[in-house]
């Protein structure tokens, strides 16, 4: 048997046996992460993929369009927006249900999960705002007025500091989470999409669409302190801390952007397919997953060579908006 033969035999079998427990009504956490959470947006519905086995394990109905998803620091519940129906969704990780719908008075969109406490913000692109949600009892705690469209919410390892990004003034705004004090607001590009923190959190990264490129922001100096050039519409990011290397989507160049951070250019351009959308890295695989081909496919990007290793079809067209990979 080949080295081939038996990698597939291991997929398949660990393909058929998750297929199995779902069936059976047992949770993914009998096996080992990492999965992601895909958003159908058409069908109403949330798809979760295995990593190793490359296949959509299980297909969780809802009763609303999914916008974006986060997973909690437990990795038990993974949290859902709805901008069309303006609700909060829990999904529980365990039983692969909902187990809770919270209506909001707004446009539900980005959102990010607390890493110090039972809490996540949710953006409000009607409102200009964020709600701050306690998820022990689903109550709203408070409502930050940011202003403008905010597009993509992140937040320090110490939970001391938000960072909001308005896709509307081209700005990125820093709140204090113990005053509620909006800090300071940063400038980058024109229409901001994404950003993301460096490991360290000493940086971040930023997307602007109509710009071309990202800018990179100290967070001690809360500055803009290098932009590069990039492809056409740069949408979303992903950062590998380990090769100092961040991977952009350019959804109008159907190609991905590697950038070099400590050069501080554009090493190359990976084609992939149409419209590339959402991407995630995954740290153990050491690879890209890369949303594309009007969602219908994922390209999956060996991050030592930089080569597209596998394509994975999808069952059905799929998005993916904020931290949608569970590790």
């Amino acid at each position: 048997m080949t080295f081939a033969t038996k990698d597939l035999t291991k997929r398949f079998s660990r393909f058929v046996t998750i297929l199995l427990a779902i069936t059976l009504g047992v949770s993914v956490h009998a096996f080992a992460a990492p999965f992601a959470f895909l958003a159908n947006s058409d069908v109403q519905s949330i798809d979760i993929l295995d990593i190793a086995s490359r296949s959509v394990i299980a297909q969780v109905p809802l009763e609303l369009t999914p916008t974006a998803i986060a997973i909690n620091r437990h990795n038990t519940a993974a949290f859902i927006t709805s901008e069309k129906r303006g609700l909060i969704s829990t999904l529980d990780v365990n039983s692969l249900e909902i187990s809770n719908a919270m209506k909001i008075d707004g446009n539900p969109y980005a959102i990010v999960c607390d890493p110090t406490r039972e809490r996540i913000y949710v953006s409000d692109r009607k409102r200009g705002a964020v709600h701050v949600i306690d998820t022990t009892d689903d109550s709203i705690d408070y409502v930050l007025n940011v202003g403008g469209l905010p597009v993509r919410l992140e937040i320090n390892e110490a939970g001391t500091r938000l960072f909001v990004l308005d896709a509307l003034s081209g700005s990125v705004t820093v709140v204090n989470l113990a005053t509620r004090k909006l800090l300071k607001t940063i400038k980058v590009g024109d229409s901001p999409y994404d950003m993301a923190f460096a490991q360290d959190g000493d940086r971040i990264y930023v997307t602007n669409t109509i710009s071309k490129n990202i800018s990179v922001i100290d967070v001690r100096a809360s500055k803009v302190i290098f932009t590069v050039k990039v492809g056409n519409h740069p949408y979303s990011i992903a950062h590998d801390p380990t090769l100092s290397r961040l991977v952009i989507t350019n959804r109008l160049a159907d190609s991905l952007s590697v950038v070099n951070i400590n050069s501080r250019r554009e090493e190359i351009q990976i084609n992939v397919g149409a419209e590339p959308d959402g991407i995630g890295f995954v740290h153990d695989h050491r690879e890209y997953f890369v949303i594309n081909d009007h969602g219908k496919v994922i390209s999956v990007i060996n991050a030592g060579s930089l080569n597209v290793s596998t394509t994975i079809p999808l069952p059905r067209a799929a998005q993916a908006f904020g931290a949608f990979i569970m590790q």
